[in-house]
């Protein structure tokens, strides 16, 4: 019998002084809509002496201080900015009117009274009003939670958290798309480690590098534009038109524009949707500011473009969406008997059972639920519905992924007879490689022989000869 279960995916929330964000991407802003960031390329961290004597809710044995290095890494890696590491024995994050100038990252129990409810992480950061430029950002992880390092049923993923956390503390705010580790829910291990958020998708490089610039020098162009019968929360992503990877995102504000920046030349397909489950727009930022009315606005039907991307260059691409509510929302997925609203981890060469659900998914033809991406592919003959006991009818799919497929986020496209398209943005998640830290997985020994063991022996090594 198939064990249906479904998954607690609990919203990460960051604290944040007067931050309001503001295109492309969320980015923090003062109430004077000074960009939050930091103004020097190299930050010293402190490790609160915490990380090296984690409080019981952590699992002994996990490697905390290695998951924090490693967090840093990933994002120090892609962009401009330099982490230098220290040790503190302060164990609490400062409070909102007084700062220490002490940038830290803490697992302490003092600072439970941050928290309520499952909240995995908290980020407060202290910044000039007037200039935006960060003076200090502390990181705190839930005490009230449990932890772990390796993938523990039912823990959080430290290592994910921290991620999250620092894309905060560096000045990034949340994302629609699903499989972005800066999307504001994170799930807990079950069955199937929910360990790809320790990666940093497109969407999150593009963000991040759209503030802090690229260590690679690549040529890329922009796409901005405006929904110009729509306030602040409607969410624009940008797919590669041949491949299917979801590159960049961006929320409008109150005036409807939206800017992405960092992306490769080429073919785009330009989506624009309402966000309602499985990222809200309430849940992205605060209505304040450039957002003023984020989360209040009307819902409105998918509307579809594309775009050509040119180095060097702006497209320019505006909407007009339709003002009525989708007769159909997906609302969750997953794989292999997981029903969550994260993105379902992947890995090439492989076929999943893979699970959606939403209101009025009834109404779907089998043949309508497809992969935007041609490394992917669901059988429509395959699906049969299930009974996770939700208010909402669930089916599942046989959904094969090629050997082929690229690391990256793709998604779900779902097409009702009548010609109405709704959207998983980003859900599929191929993501191999989370336990290395290389933003290029081959520059690891380790991926790097495996991989040539699965494609030339089709068998994974012997583990006495790859140590």
């Amino acid at each position: 019998m198939t064990h249906h279960t479904i998954l607690s995916c609990l919203l990460v929330f960051a604290l944040l002084l007067t931050a309001t964000p503001i295109f492309p991407y969320t980015y923090q802003h003062t109430s004077s809509s000074a960009q939050i960031r930091w103004t020097t390329q190299t930050i010293t961290v402190a490790f609160s002496t915490s990380l090296s004597s984690p409080p019981a809710n952590i699992k002994p044995g996990s490697d905390v201080i290695g998951a924090a290095r490693r967090a840093l890494r990933r994002w120090a890696d892609t962009t401009n900015i330099q982490f230098v590491e220290t040790s503190s024995d302060v164990q609490a994050v400062s409070p909102t009117n007084a700062g220490d100038r002490v940038n830290l990252l803490t697992v302490s129990p003092v600072n439970s009274g941050l928290f309520i409810g499952e909240r995995p992480g908290r980020t407060r950061v202290l910044f000039d009003p007037s200039s935006g430029a960060l003076n200090e950002a502390d990181v705190a992880i839930n005490p009230n939670l449990p932890f772990s390092t390796d993938g523990s049923s039912d823990t959080y993923d430290l290592e994910a958290t921290f991620v999250h956390e620092i894309g905060h503390f560096l000045g990034l705010e949340h994302s629609g798309v699903v499989g972005a580790t800066m999307q504001p829910r994170q799930g807990r291990n079950y069955s199937d480690r929910f360990t790809t958020m320790r990666t940093l998708s497109d969407d999150d490089l593009a963000g991040i590098r759209s503030i802090y610039g690229r260590r690679d020098g690549a040529q890329t162009g922009s796409l901005a534009g405006r929904v110009n019968n729509y306030g602040a929360g409607a969410h624009v992503w940008a797919e590669n038109a041949s491949t299917g990877r979801v590159e960049g995102s961006s929320i409008t504000r109150s005036d409807g524009s939206y800017r992405i920046d960092q992306l490769s030349p080429g073919q785009y397909r330009i989506n624009v949707e309402y966000l309602d489950e499985p990222v809200l727009a309430a849940e992205i930022t605060s209505s304040r500011g450039p957002y003023t009315g984020i989360g209040g606005q009307p819902p409105f039907l998918v509307a579809e473009s594309q775009a050509a991307i040119t180095a060097g260059a702006t497209t320019t691409l505006n909407f007009n969406v339709s003002l009525s509510p989708p007769s159909f929302n997906p609302r969750a997925l997953g794989v292999n008997g997981i029903l969550t609203t994260v993105s379902a981890p992947l890995a090439a060469g492989r076929t999943y059972r893979f699970y959606i659900g939403g209101e009025g998914l009834e109404q779907i033809p089998a043949t309508g639920i497809t992969v935007t991406s041609p490394f992917m592919s669901i059988d429509p003959a395959s699906r049969a519905q299930e009974n996770f006991g939700t208010s909402y009818p669930v089916y599942s799919f046989n959904l094969i992924v090629q050997d082929n497929a690229k690391v990256d986020d793709y998604s779900i496209r779902v097409q009702s007879n009548s010609g109405e398209v709704n959207y998983l943005s980003g859900a599929l998640a191929l993501d191999p490689y989370t336990d290395y830290v290389e933003l290029n997985a081959l520059e690891s020994n380790v991926f790097f022989v495996t991989q040539q063991y699965l494609d030339f022996l089709f068998r994974q090594p012997e583990a006495e000869g790859l140590q």
